[in-house]
């Protein structure tokens, strides 16, 4: 635990609380844990079908439906049908999409599909291309990764960080954050500042009268203090707290300060998830599998 508590900003947690309970239990992002110790998705063919079928849904049971396909054609067939959503799910009604993705959807989410088929035929090969680093130098700079990305339909700068965040994480591709424009996104950015705005009282001088000067200095000081505490990234625990997971922090913390979400509650959902597919998805099985006992409410 922390050895002391830090200041309630309005009856809520301090980014630095926050962002501990997030890192200790696990919702960080659980997602990131049951994919790297699910045994159905060790073999990297099949857990490419299912990344890619997740960064299009992001739904781990769709997902994890759409990749236990017998074969690629019935991979193929799963994802249009998904896409498409005229048919139902095996448990009836629609196929889920997150709010994160509510744009793929239509006739460009199924010119997306046909297009990804057209041009990898297996996702193993898209991942793959994604994935290619610069051996000499051991490390894949993330403005590359983002153009590679995004030069694929329905792919935008949010989903090539996702992108490479699970990559890093899971498949320890060594993707490169540092100094890089990860925080242009509008929820982690709003959550610097407002970071700034309540804990930085007193340096309102024109050396951080610049935006970005404010936003960065928030989250390295975040990050200095994770790497103080020896906390680990989740789910591998083989570097210390980056760039990468303190955007997820602030994320979720403005998210928090608005009353939108609570500790605990992305982990919840997937295991509600979870439940929901587990008979129709030996993938899913394995998520079930996967999760730690912490996790699962206490009877």
């Amino acid at each position: 635990m922390l050895d002391n508590h830090f200041p309630l900003i309005n009856g809520k947690l301090d980014v630095r609380e926050f962002g501990y309970k997030l890192l200790t239990t696990g919702d960080l992002d659980p997602v990131y844990h049951v994919v790297l110790h699910n045994k159905a998705l060790e073999d990297k063919e099949r857990r490419a079908w299912f990344y890619l079928a997740y960064w299009c849904f992001y739904d781990i049971g769709v997902a994890g439906y759409i990749a236990d396909a017998a074969n690629l054609d019935g991979y193929w067939t799963r994802f249009m049908t998904a896409t498409e959503n005229e048919l139902k799910t095996p448990m009836g009604g629609r196929w889920p999409r997150a709010s994160e993705r509510r744009h793929f959807r239509g006739a460009k989410a199924i010119d997306a599909v046909k297009r990804y088929q057209a041009t990898f035929i297996n996702p193993k090969c898209l991942v793959e291309d994604l994935s290619v680093f610069n051996y000499s130098k051991g490390v894949l700079p993330y403005p590359t990764l983002k153009r590679r990305v995004t030069g694929h339909p329905q792919f935008g700068p949010w989903m090539a960080f996702k992108i490479g965040d699970m990559l890093e994480r899971i498949d320890g591709v060594p993707v490169d954050f540092s100094g890089d424009d990860i925080f242009m996104f509008k929820d982690p950015t709003e959550g610097a500042l407002k970071v700034w705005e309540e804990s930085y009282k007193g340096y309102e001088d024109y050396k951080f009268a610049d935006k970005q000067l404010r936003i960065d200095t928030v989250t390295y000081d975040l990050v200095k203090f994770f790497r103080d505490l020896e906390m680990k990234a989740p789910p591998s625990f083989d570097r210390p707290v980056g760039l990468q997971e303190v955007e997820t922090i602030l994320c979720k913390w403005k998210s928090y300060m608005k009353g939108h979400y609570h500790i605990g509650d992305d982990i919840r959902h997937n295991l509600k998830t979870i439940r929901e597919w587990k008979d129709y998805s030996p993938i899913v099985c394995g998520f079930d599998q996967a999760v730690p006992a912490k996790w699962r409410p206490q009877r």
